[in-house]
């Protein structure tokens, strides 16, 4: 049984899909597919109905390959609340959990539009208003004109 700290998670284990090697007194711990060991940790990470850890949201933001600037951008956050979210100074506001978690998903399954969505939540650009809409009727039905 190998304790896997390297995922920064303090309860993996890993039961096999490990090798040792010593070099010069010195242990080395090789990992059989580190990038499908990783994908199973995040799922079942998101699977969990309880809010989720400090750790966790540091561990799925690595895995989505975001720095902390750009998550906060798609949060509406600054980076420091990332910083404090992830270092466990604040609590995670369960929408940003789930956030997070819809995020993560959508970076293993392509069919989602998460991303596109929350983008567009944090564009601070677009018009709150819409102008004019012209609308037609064509073969008895509405459509935009």
């Amino acid at each position: 049984m190998y304790h896997y700290t390297d995922s920064g998670l303090s309860y993996v284990y890993l039961t096999n899909g490990f090798s040792t090697e010593v070099v010069d007194d010195e242990e080395f711990v090789g990992i059989d597919n580190v990038h499908d060991l990783h994908r199973l940790i995040g799922k079942n990470i998101i699977a969990q109905l309880r809010p989720i850890t400090s750790d966790e949201f540091r561990f799925i933001r690595i895995e989505l390959n975001i720095s902390q600037k750009a998550l906060g951008k798609l949060l509406g956050v600054d980076s420091q609340t990332v910083a404090r979210w992830e270092k466990a100074q604040t609590v995670i506001p369960r929408t940003t959990d789930v956030a997070l978690r819809a995020l993560y998903v959508e970076s293993i399954d392509e069919e989602s539009q998460v991303g596109f969505f929350l983008t567009m939540l944090s564009n601070t650009e677009i018009e709150t208003a819409m102008a004019e809409l012209y609308l037609e009727e064509k073969d008895h039905q509405w459509c935009v004109a």
